[in-house]
């Protein structure tokens, strides 16, 4: 009944976002897209949304694809982005608390501290050194790799078949979750840290992929609600996001689902090097602007 209760939530979350966007879509769609342009934006979010759901994230390479291929004016990207992966991730928030088991206190205490610190957190992230942030996650995410590595390997004991936290670890995981609420706000993706915490804390890898999604989600939903009321969106191309976007999901969904647990972990492996790469490339990048 109470996993019935939060579904409950996130559909009417993804239909409440789809009233307001389809109201301003009908007054400002523009009629300037090309055959290609809309093709192009189709498939590209249907791969990039259905590594989101694989938990490699969407945001970046859906913006590197877009950029490339000029599939959006560049001023939109970003808000058409988080409006619309907000509504891909509802999806998908629904489609992983049916299919993965997850004790529903662990949930919603997780969720809650994520929320919690998107509001309240985000103040003090700001404050922090950005190029900084993203080091300090990237290293972590390199000793989270060879932590999984040498479990997998029986070098160590690690990770577990657990679906819930309790006690000192519910506490653990409720302030790594509120951390990252905090990040996500300034721009550092909640998907492989939170995949990494959920392991190390003994979990089945598979129990982040519902709460990483309904964390995200949430902690989006007020940004994604604004930029669709004030119209800083491409109404069109927010369109194709949802559309491609979708299927991608509910593919990328089958596989997490049917996975063996040891291919999972190989799987959390690759992403958190994956991300820890691209946050070494970011900061990088950051040190470069600064010199300039």
């Amino acid at each position: 009944m109470a996993l019935r209760v939060i579904q409950g939530i996130y559909i009417a979350a993804f239909i409440f976002l789809s009233i307001v966007f389809f109201r301003g879509y009908k007054k400002n769609r523009e009629d300037n897209m090309t055959s290609k342009q809309v093709a192009g934006n189709l498939a590209l979010n249907f791969v990039t949304n259905g590594l989101d759901a694989l938990g490699i994230g969407s945001f970046a390479t859906t913006i590197a694809g877009m950029k490339v291929f000029k599939l959006l004016d560049d001023k939109k990207i970003v808000p058409t982005l988080n409006a619309g992966c907000c509504m891909v991730v509802f999806v998908e928030a629904v489609i992983f608390l049916e299919s993965i088991d997850v004790e529903i206190p662990t949930l919603v205490c997780m969720i809650a501290a994520s929320i919690l610190g998107g509001v309240v957190g985000v103040s003090f992230a700001k404050k922090l050194p950005e190029k900084t942030l993203r080091i300090i996650l990237g290293i972590a995410l390199i000793i989270a790799a060879f932590f999984i590595v040498a479990s997998v390997k029986g070098w160590m004991p690690g990770g577990g078949k657990e679906v819930g936290l309790h006690g000192w670890k519910l506490l653990v995981g409720c302030t790594g979750n509120f951390i990252l609420g905090a990040l996500l706000t300034v721009g550092i993706g909640n998907y492989a840290p939170c995949m990494a915490m959920i392991y190390l804390l003994g979990m089945n890898p598979a129990v982040a992929f519902p709460i990483m999604m309904c964390s995200g989600s949430l902690c989006c939903f007020g940004s994604g609600l604004r930029f669709i009321k004030e119209g800083m969106v491409h109404w069109r191309g927010m369109l194709y996001i949802v559309i491609g976007g979708i299927p991608g999901v509910l593919i990328a969904s089958f596989i997490i689902k049917s996975m063996p647990l040891g291919v999972l972990n190989w799987l959390v492996v690759v992403v958190l090097i994956y991300t820890a790469v691209t946050l070494f490339r970011d900061a990088y990048k950051m040190a470069e602007t600064n010199l300039e």
